[in-house]
This record gives structure tokens, C-alpha cells and sequence, in this order.
């Protein structure tokens, strides 16, 4: 899952734009959690004295406005610690049959039954993109897949990724331009 660290040494912090929730997002304080919004329920819980300025819709589980996060903080790295936030829930995987550029996120089940062809990764990725594969058909070791580099690195190396041992998912992780997109 995606996580990530917002800080500001003083005053309010915002997250500008929509904002999904699959998990569950905590913002804390100090060590203490200000509020929670539950991605299962979509419920929003507070303590503390916090404002949660935004909305959550149950049915997206994403914001409808920005969130402003009040307060001062007492230190950088207790500003608002926000955990396990996907921007694509689990379980939007998708078939492909044939040559197809993957984008942030995706979840692919890739069926080779047909014939070899290539996932291309994306031609602009950023720290902590990720895709995640899988051969949904178990014929990879017959008719390989190739993960396509599109001009970034996989594993360190300027080379695309043959994947041809059946049954398998992978993901990959791009952990920026020195070391490209890595298997985790």
C-alpha cells in the first residue's frame, strides 16, 4: 500500500484535491491521532479538538473538498502522519490480451494464453509509482510477457523484464532514475 508523510513546522497543512481512502488514513499530532477516516465505512472520526475541513463521501470514500489539517505542531515529524492511503483500491485488476501501457496503480492480470506480448511500464513514473501483474492464465512459461522499461531502468539495468515462470504476480516499484523500477 502507498504511504506517505505530510509535515509543516507550523500552522495548517492541506492536501488540495481528491483523496481516496482504501484503508484507513490516521492524522496525528504529536503521537496523537487528531482524526481517522475509516476507508471500509467512510466514517470520519475526531478527537482532540481537530477540524476536518472536507467532506467524505461514503460512496467514493474520497474527499469532495480539500482537507486543512488545524494546528500547530510541536515537531516536523508529528505534524500529520497519514498511513496506507491507494489511490486504487485493491481488487481493480484487469485482463489484458495484448500490448498494453500500464499506468500508476494498475493492477493487470495478464492472460498470454494467445501469444507473447508486452506490458510497457509508465514513461514518466515517480518515486513510488507501482504496478502489480499476474498471470492470470498460467501460460507464461509457454508464451513469456515482457515488461517494456520505456526508457527507465528495471533492476538497475537498461534492459526490458521477460517474465516466463507461470502462476506467478509481481510488482514493481519505481524507486527512481539510479535504480529504475525494482521487484518487491
Amino acid at each position: 500500500m502507498d504511504k506517505f508523510l505530510v509535515t509543516a513546522a507550523t500552522g495548517n497543512t492541506s492536501i488540495a484535491g481528491a483523496l481516496t481512502v482504501d484503508d484507513t488514513l490516521k492524522v496525528k499530532n504529536s503521537g496523537v491521532t487528531l482524526f481517522t477516516i475509516d476507508g471500509a465505512t467512510g466514517s470520519v472520526s475526531s478527537s482532540s479538538g481537530a477540524a476536518f475541513d472536507g467532506a467524505v463521501s461514503a460512496s467514493s470514500l474520497s474527499t469532495t473538498t480539500n482537507v486543512t489539517i488545524s494546528g500547530t505542531p510541536s515537531a516536523t515529524t508529528d505534524a500529520a502522519t497519514v498511513g496506507y492511503v491507494r489511490t486504487k483500491a485493491i481488487g481493480e485488476w484487469s485482463i489484458k490480451t495484448a500490448a498494453y501501457t500500464a499506468v500508476k496503480d494498475d493492477f493487470i492480470w495478464a492472460n498470454t494464453s494467445g501469444g507473447a506480448f508486452t506490458v510497457t511500464l509508465p514513461s514518466a513514473p515517480v518515486v513510488n509509482d507501482r504496478i502489480t501483474i499476474g498471470d492470470v492464465a498460467g501460460t507464461w512459461a509457454t508464451n513469456k510477457l515482457t515488461l517494456g522499461r520505456n526508457d527507465s531502468l528495471i533492476m538497475g539495468l537498461a534492459e526490458d523484464l521477460l517474465l516466463d515462470i507461470k502462476n506467478i504476480t509481481v510488482e514493481v516499484v519505481y524507486s527512481g532514475s539510479t535504480y529504475g523500477w525494482r521487484i518487491v
